[in-house]
């Protein structure tokens, strides 16, 4: 497959190829775009010429009444809304210019099945004022560390609104707004070509420093969050507990992680967990799409492209939809899922001579609206196309914030695929106004006393 080469104006405008070497924070001059041409977060603030993507008007789309906290569930904004075409084997290259390498992939692997219901394009990301704010004051003193690796400056915003290189970029998704606190049941579902399914579910909370209203840029200690993990299922691993404090700059501070054993009643260190450790069916470095140092690959501006990218996808998280109507072999079905034109961010990642990862290299679609990542792909050592995968993006318009759920992974090698954060049926949730717990919850030394075994 021709890796086809994407550009625009503001690719033209910023590098064809700008370095991750720290560069200067933006003027106050330019950070003044983000209140008229942009929008308070760095997306295009204008449509375009075609009308398809419209312009970004930061009313924040909801459904009255549409959030339940007890089911943690929200109603469709675009419920009523039909398709305005589809997308399939027969009939992609009429969108090529618009669909990802790995899109087109999964059309050629799988050409009886798998397609994609365009519906029109609704720009629905926007975040609280604080969060706006935030960004404004961030655009101006936010700077890379430790070539690219960290970034001091910045809190509670988007770091990098007028990006200067894709290391920004990469630290923008990682960043992104997602609330401070948040608890609920991660559901993850591998799915062999069969259909044959095996299913993983844990409890998690999660606190995100980087956004507490309270810590200042300087307070921050290196730290942008606390996951804490209980594995319910499978039965052997059930009880286990896994704390981890997330650091900004991984290279100056490794990512830290305990355990607590129940079968043991002992809490210890776990061993280090980054890059291409494996993560149960993917690479740890690639939950989320992409997280942790980006210090192994050679990251570099593709362009900015128009894009068919899956978004608004409220749909996927009905508590009416069974795992073997949504699960089907090789892909989720098409039918529950939503896919709209956005103007996304291309970053490419080339893997650096002399170090060592599974892949080659690692392709990344960004929406320009929220910062978060809509499509990657990964490359094997050969060169060759390997995996795709795709974050299913929709509001939660009870914070507000863009929620990545779920995400699936293809292995176009095995044609197996796995998804996680799924919402669907009766137990997948995520309360992203969780209740703030106290940083003593957080220590390692309080696994033991959560430990139930």
């Amino acid at each position: 497959m021709k890796t086809r080469t994407l550009f625009s104006a503001v690719a033209t405008a910023v590098g064809l190829a700008l370095s991750s070497s720290s560069l200067a924070a933006v003027s106050a001059e330019e950070a003044m775009r983000l209140k008229n041409e942009l929008t308070p977060f760095g997306a295009e603030r204008a449509g375009n010429k075609e009308g398809t993507i419209p312009a970004w008007t930061g009313d924040l789309v909801a459904v009255d009444g549409g959030y339940d906290p007890k089911r943690v569930t929200r109603a469709d904004p675009f419920a009523n809304e039909k398709p305005l075409f589809e997308i399939t084997a027969k009939n992609y290259k009429e969108y090529q210019d618009k669909l990802s390498n790995g899109v087109i992939a999964l059309f050629e692997a799988y050409p009886d099945t798998f397609r994609i219901p365009v519906y029109k394009t609704h720009r629905t990301f926007t975040a609280p004022e604080r969060i706006i704010n935030n960004t404004l004051k961030n655009a101006t003193s936010a700077e890379l560390a430790n070539s690219g690796n960290g970034f001091t400056g910045a809190v509670a915003g988007t770091p990098f609104p007028i990006p200067q290189n894709a290391n920004e970029i990469i630290w923008n998704h990682i960043t992104r707004w997602q609330g401070i606190s948040a608890e609920g049941v991660n559901e993850a579902v591998m799915v062999q070509p069969s259909g044959q399914r095996k299913r993983e579910v844990s409890n998690y909370d999660v606190y995100f420093k980087y956004y507490d209203p309270d810590v200042t840029a300087e307070e921050l200690d290196n730290t942008l969050y606390f996951y804490l993990r209980e594995q319910i299922t499978p039965v052997r691993d059930a009880g286990e507990l896994t704390l981890v404090k997330e650091t900004v700059d991984q290279v100056a501070e490794p990512r830290k992680a305990w355990i607590y054993l129940p079968g043991q009643r002992r809490v210890k260190k776990a061993p280090t967990t980054a890059y291409d450790t494996p993560s149960g069916f993917i690479l740890t470095d690639e939950i989320d799409l992409y997280n942790g140092s980006p210090d192994r690959f050679d990251w570099q501006i593709v362009g900015k492209q128009e894009m068919y990218i899956p978004y608004n996808n409220y749909a996927l998280a009905s508590k009416d939809l069974p795992d073997d109507v949504l699960l089907t072999p090789n892909h989720l079905n098409p039918d529950y899922t939503r896919w709209e034109l956005h103007r996304v961010w291309v970053i490419e990642g080339n893997l650096k001579e002399g170090t060592r990862h599974l892949y080659s290299k690692r392709r990344m679609y960004i929406d320009e609206d929220s910062w978060a990542g809509a499509i990657m792909e990964a490359y094997d050592s050969r060169g060759e196309l390997w995996r795709v995968s795709t974050a299913h993006l929709k509001m939660a318009y009870e914070l507000p914030a863009m929620m990545s759920q779920p995400t699936v992974y293809h292995d176009l090698a095995s044609t197996a695929y796995s998804v996680s954060n799924l919402e669907n049926g009766k137990t997948g949730m995520r309360n992203i106004l969780a209740e703030q717990k106290p940083l003593s919850f957080w220590r390692s030394a309080n696994l033991r006393r959560l430990g139930k075994r």
